[in-house]
């Protein structure tokens, strides 16, 4: 067996709490932490490193270039270790069915907790096992047999055994940092974006994604100046709290945005962005017509709502 450095492991979670809280202060209260033990924290893994991690100032801290660089890792062991949580308790659970959902993040903000409550009070015996995906990756999840169900952007899938469903539109919300002058403002005009520095999403991460927002920005005649791209929503959140720049977001991202950043709306963006569901009708089974009819229940209910 490999030696593991749990040490190193408790502060690198540390580290993403601080990252995501904007403070050290919050942090602390969030994790459970006297202010002056989560800094010796950070501290004792700036020298382990040998390297800085956090610009301190009076409003907050932000990450470091090394730091992002070590959040991206820090995310991707986060995730596995979410996974391998979830196969534990699946494992151990009494529920008699599990649905294997790829979802990707923003669906798990909100929907996919509503639609575990109501599988679990309409059927008790029906599980769920969440797993991370891009939306990119879910075609090829899906024909793998590595998931049940997908939730994320889709456009058009090249296997024509696979069903999918439009659930909700979206609205993409600015993201600025917190002391640029767009976040003192409740809505702004696109145009007036057109001087700013933009952080992007890797096209790779979701075509389908990227096409809709540059079709968009390209409408108005905006030319983004990009100076980062990132391999998620939130690293690329993380880069404008940063300061490397502006972005768009699902609006869904609003419940979960860092203080080092504030969410504008964008007076011509409508609804552009669409959260499907996507299976392989060759794998029909109860359990899946019992999600799916769930799945519509909830989004049916979220629109009324909105």
């Amino acid at each position: 067996m490999p030696d593991i450095d749990f040490r190193l492991l408790r502060q690198c979670h540390l580290l993403a709490e601080v990252i995501d809280a904007g403070s050290l202060s919050r942090a602390s209260r969030k994790v459970g932490l006297t202010l002056p033990a989560l800094t010796e924290q950070i501290r004792q893994l700036e020298a382990e490193l040998g390297v800085a991690l956090l610009y301190r100032t009076p409003r907050g801290t932000t990450p470091t270039e090394k730091c992002i660089e070590l959040m991206r890792e820090i995310l991707d062991f986060t995730r596995a270790a979410g996974e391998f949580t979830e196969r534990v308790r699946v494992i151990c659970s009494s529920a008699s069915e599990r649905l294997r959902v790829g979802a990707v993040y923003e669906s798990t903000l909100s929907l996919i907790p509503q639609l575990r409550a109501e599988l679990t009070a309409a059927h008790p015996g029906l599980g769920l096992r969440v797993i991370d995906i891009d939306s990119s990756d879910a075609e090829e999840a899906l024909i793998e047999n590595r998931i049940d169900l997908a939730i994320g952007h889709f456009e058009k899938f090249t296997d024509e055994r696979i069903r999918s469903r439009a659930l909700m539109d979206e609205c993409p919300v600015l993201v600025v940092p917190a002391g640029h002058p767009f976040a003192r403002l409740e809505e702004v005009s696109i145009a007036d974006t057109a001087a700013e520095p933009w952080v992007v999403i890797d096209r790779t991460t979701s075509r389908y994604y990227c096409r809709r927002l540059e079709a968009f920005l390209r409408r108005h005649a905006i030319r983004p100046n990009i100076t980062q791209t990132a391999e998620s929503i939130s690293i690329e959140i993380g880069l404008v709290g940063a300061g490397e720049g502006i972005a768009l977001a699902p609006e869904s991202f609003l419940a979960v945005l860092p203080p080092t950043v504030r969410a504008v709306r964008v007076k011509e963006a409508g609804a552009i962005l669409t959260l499907s569901a996507a299976w392989m009708t060759e794998r029909s089974s109860e359990s899946l017509g019992r999600t799916l009819d769930t799945l519509w229940r909830v989004c049916d209910a979220k629109k009324s709502v909105h």
